[in-house]
């Protein structure tokens, strides 16, 4: 787990700077009525209720908010996401629109142009998947 954290850290830097304004967006199939269950580190109800939408099935519910970027408050998130926890959890720049986005051992960067998308690629060759695409 610890290596995990410590790629999320590193990563999320690359896209967010400590006290930059960000959206966080957290997507649920949890109830808003048992809102506690999921994400227990994070308080809904400073989070405004964004939409409900289905998909493959399942009713989601999505909650965001603009906030400072604070990895050490985020923690228990991306833990429960590198646990495999169900659910989504996005955090944008509102300065660049960059992303970054945990899931279950992994995230997803979205950056702002080609080049640097090749430079993060080639700069994080290491942690990269052995499969031929590196996902």
């Amino acid at each position: 787990m610890d290596t995990v954290l410590m790629r999320y850290r590193t990563l999320a830097a690359e896209v967010l700077l400590e006290g930059e304004e960000c959206w966080m967006l957290c997507g649920t199939t949890t109830s808003p009525n048992a809102r506690g269950r999921y994400h227990p580190s994070l308080d809904y109800s400073t989070l405004s209720p964004l939409g409900q939408f289905s998909h493959d099935g399942d009713e989601w519910w999505l909650f965001g908010k603009a906030a400072p970027w604070a990895f050490q408050e985020t923690i228990a998130l991306m833990e429960q996401r590198a646990e495999g926890f169900e659910g989504t959890l996005l955090v944008a720049s509102q300065k660049t629109g960059e992303v970054f986005a945990p899931y279950d051992g992994g995230c997803d960067l979205i950056v702002n142009s080609p080049g640097r998308a090749a430079l993060l690629w080639d700069q994080y060759r290491a942690w990269r998947s052995s499969e031929p695409s590196g996902l």
